[in-house]
Protein backbone atom coordinates (compact mmCIF):
# COMPACT_ATOMS: atom_id res chain seq x y z
CA UNK A 1 0.00 0.00 0.00
CA UNK A 2 1.30 3.58 -1.17
CA UNK A 3 -0.06 6.42 0.60
CA UNK A 4 1.43 9.82 -1.03
CA UNK A 5 0.22 13.60 0.24
CA UNK A 6 0.54 17.05 -1.36
CA UNK A 7 -0.72 19.79 0.06
CA UNK A 8 -1.04 23.40 -0.99
CA UNK A 9 -1.98 27.13 0.31
CA UNK A 10 -4.90 28.94 -1.68
CA UNK A 11 -5.67 32.11 0.21
CA UNK A 12 -5.41 31.58 4.07
CA UNK A 13 -6.61 27.91 3.71
CA UNK A 14 -4.14 25.06 3.20
CA UNK A 15 -5.95 22.01 0.87
CA UNK A 16 -4.88 18.92 1.80
CA UNK A 17 -4.91 15.62 -0.60
CA UNK A 18 -4.30 12.40 0.45
CA UNK A 19 -3.77 9.35 -2.25
CA UNK A 20 -3.94 6.24 -1.54
CA UNK A 21 -3.13 3.09 -4.02
CA UNK A 22 -3.83 -0.49 -2.94
CA UNK A 23 -2.63 -3.48 -4.67
CA UNK A 24 -5.11 -6.21 -3.93
CA UNK A 25 -4.23 -10.04 -4.21
CA UNK A 26 -5.79 -11.98 -7.26
CA UNK A 27 -8.98 -13.35 -6.58
CA UNK A 28 -7.80 -16.93 -6.70
CA UNK A 29 -4.38 -16.63 -4.86
CA UNK A 30 -2.54 -20.02 -4.26
CA UNK A 31 -1.77 -19.57 -0.74
CA UNK A 32 -0.67 -23.21 -0.47
CA UNK A 33 2.49 -24.53 0.49
CA UNK A 34 4.39 -27.65 -1.19
CA UNK A 35 3.73 -29.08 1.87
CA UNK A 36 0.04 -28.70 2.34
CA UNK A 37 -1.98 -31.82 2.42
CA UNK A 38 -5.18 -31.29 -0.44
CA UNK A 39 -8.47 -33.39 0.29
CA UNK A 40 -10.91 -34.08 -2.08
CA UNK A 41 -14.66 -35.71 -1.15
CA UNK A 42 -15.77 -38.47 -3.30
CA UNK A 43 -18.93 -40.47 -3.61
CA UNK A 44 -18.30 -44.20 -4.59
CA UNK A 45 -20.29 -47.15 -4.59
CA UNK A 46 -19.62 -49.66 -1.65
CA UNK A 47 -22.33 -52.13 -2.24
CA UNK A 48 -24.93 -53.68 -4.39
CA UNK A 49 -27.70 -55.85 -3.10
CA UNK A 50 -29.31 -59.04 -4.89
CA UNK A 51 -31.29 -59.29 -7.84
CA UNK A 52 -35.34 -58.77 -7.08
CA UNK A 53 -38.48 -58.04 -8.76
CA UNK A 54 -40.16 -54.58 -9.11
CA UNK A 55 -42.91 -53.78 -11.46
CA UNK A 56 -44.14 -50.57 -12.68
CA UNK A 57 -48.00 -49.42 -12.90
CA UNK A 58 -50.89 -51.27 -15.22
CA UNK A 59 -51.42 -49.38 -18.05
CA UNK A 60 -55.03 -49.91 -20.23
CA UNK A 61 -54.66 -52.00 -23.06
CA UNK A 62 -57.64 -53.30 -24.55
CA UNK A 63 -61.23 -52.74 -23.84
CA UNK A 64 -63.38 -56.15 -23.39
CA UNK A 65 -66.89 -55.55 -23.63
CA UNK A 66 -70.20 -58.39 -22.55
CA UNK A 67 -70.62 -61.15 -25.05
CA UNK A 68 -72.99 -63.77 -25.22
CA UNK A 69 -70.62 -66.35 -26.70
CA UNK A 70 -66.94 -66.76 -25.30
CA UNK A 71 -64.02 -65.62 -27.24
CA UNK A 72 -60.35 -64.85 -27.79
CA UNK A 73 -59.13 -61.03 -27.12
CA UNK A 74 -56.04 -59.41 -27.67
CA UNK A 75 -53.56 -57.11 -25.80
CA UNK A 76 -50.69 -55.89 -28.58
CA UNK A 77 -48.15 -54.40 -27.01
CA UNK A 78 -45.82 -51.60 -28.49
CA UNK A 79 -44.05 -49.32 -26.81
CA UNK A 80 -40.11 -47.94 -25.76
CA UNK A 81 -39.69 -48.89 -21.84
CA UNK A 82 -36.60 -47.45 -20.12
CA UNK A 83 -34.52 -48.34 -17.46
CA UNK A 84 -34.15 -46.18 -14.35
CA UNK A 85 -32.20 -45.12 -11.41
CA UNK A 86 -34.31 -43.58 -8.47
CA UNK A 87 -33.43 -42.72 -4.80
CA UNK A 88 -30.79 -40.81 -3.72
CA UNK A 89 -27.78 -40.49 -6.58
CA UNK A 90 -24.86 -39.15 -5.26
CA UNK A 91 -21.78 -40.87 -6.74
CA UNK A 92 -21.39 -40.92 -10.32
CA UNK A 93 -23.77 -42.33 -12.77
CA UNK A 94 -21.10 -44.39 -14.62
CA UNK A 95 -19.84 -45.57 -11.74
CA UNK A 96 -23.22 -47.19 -10.68
CA UNK A 97 -24.01 -48.10 -13.82
CA UNK A 98 -20.47 -50.57 -13.55
CA UNK A 99 -21.31 -51.56 -10.57
CA UNK A 100 -24.73 -53.19 -11.16
CA UNK A 101 -23.58 -54.34 -14.93
CA UNK A 102 -26.08 -52.11 -17.18
CA UNK A 103 -27.04 -48.82 -18.03
CA UNK A 104 -29.73 -47.16 -16.22
CA UNK A 105 -30.71 -45.42 -18.97
CA UNK A 106 -31.13 -47.50 -21.87
CA UNK A 107 -34.44 -47.90 -23.52
CA UNK A 108 -35.87 -51.12 -24.75
CA UNK A 109 -38.52 -51.28 -27.59
CA UNK A 110 -41.22 -53.57 -26.28
CA UNK A 111 -43.39 -55.27 -29.54
CA UNK A 112 -45.51 -58.22 -28.52
CA UNK A 113 -48.95 -59.59 -27.47
CA UNK A 114 -51.30 -61.10 -25.32
CA UNK A 115 -54.15 -62.93 -25.96
CA UNK A 116 -56.92 -64.08 -23.38
CA UNK A 117 -59.60 -66.31 -23.38
CA UNK A 118 -62.94 -64.37 -22.22
CA UNK A 119 -65.85 -66.21 -21.09
CA UNK A 120 -69.17 -65.53 -22.57
CA UNK A 121 -71.25 -62.81 -20.59
CA UNK A 122 -67.67 -61.10 -19.29
CA UNK A 123 -66.67 -57.23 -19.59
CA UNK A 124 -63.40 -55.24 -17.95
CA UNK A 125 -60.20 -54.36 -19.55
CA UNK A 126 -56.98 -56.23 -20.71
CA UNK A 127 -53.60 -54.67 -18.78
CA UNK A 128 -49.84 -54.71 -18.76
CA UNK A 129 -47.24 -53.31 -16.55
CA UNK A 130 -43.34 -53.96 -16.94
CA UNK A 131 -41.73 -56.03 -15.05
CA UNK A 132 -38.03 -54.81 -13.67
CA UNK A 133 -34.87 -56.64 -12.63
CA UNK A 134 -33.81 -53.92 -9.86
CA UNK A 135 -30.79 -53.38 -7.42
CA UNK A 136 -29.91 -51.86 -4.11
CA UNK A 137 -26.92 -49.37 -4.28
CA UNK A 138 -24.96 -48.38 -1.32
CA UNK A 139 -22.86 -45.70 -1.92
CA UNK A 140 -20.54 -43.99 0.53
CA UNK A 141 -18.74 -40.58 0.81
CA UNK A 142 -15.01 -40.09 1.61
CA UNK A 143 -12.78 -37.54 1.96
CA UNK A 144 -9.57 -38.85 0.09
CA UNK A 145 -6.11 -37.43 -0.93
CA UNK A 146 -5.67 -35.29 -3.99
CA UNK A 147 -3.05 -37.42 -5.43
CA UNK A 148 -5.16 -40.55 -4.91
CA UNK A 149 -3.22 -42.31 -2.22
CA UNK A 150 -5.58 -42.86 0.42
CA UNK A 151 -9.13 -42.47 1.59
CA UNK A 152 -11.08 -42.21 4.76
CA UNK A 153 -14.86 -43.19 5.07
CA UNK A 154 -16.59 -40.03 6.10
CA UNK A 155 -19.86 -42.08 7.37
CA UNK A 156 -22.54 -40.57 4.93
CA UNK A 157 -24.58 -43.15 2.62
CA UNK A 158 -26.69 -43.05 -0.27
CA UNK A 159 -29.11 -45.45 -1.15
CA UNK A 160 -30.60 -45.17 -4.79
CA UNK A 161 -32.47 -48.13 -7.62
CA UNK A 162 -31.21 -49.13 -10.38
CA UNK A 163 -34.06 -51.12 -12.56
CA UNK A 164 -33.41 -52.76 -15.87
CA UNK A 165 -36.81 -53.74 -17.79
CA UNK A 166 -37.31 -57.53 -17.96
CA UNK A 167 -40.41 -58.11 -19.54
CA UNK A 168 -44.38 -56.96 -19.64
CA UNK A 169 -47.19 -58.92 -17.48
CA UNK A 170 -50.52 -58.89 -18.67
CA UNK A 171 -53.50 -59.53 -16.64
CA UNK A 172 -57.59 -59.46 -17.46
CA UNK A 173 -59.63 -57.31 -14.63
CA UNK A 174 -63.50 -58.33 -15.15
CA UNK A 175 -65.80 -55.23 -14.82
Amino acid sequence: MNISRKAWRLGSAIVAVIGLTLVAAPAHADTSSPNDVIYVNKWKVTSVGSAYTTTGSWHNCQAVTKSSVAGSVTCSLSTSISNTLTGSVSASVADINASVGYSTSATTTVSTSRSFNIAAGKSGELQWQAQYTSKKVTQTEYQCLANGNGCTSLGKTAVAVASKYNQPNFRFVAS
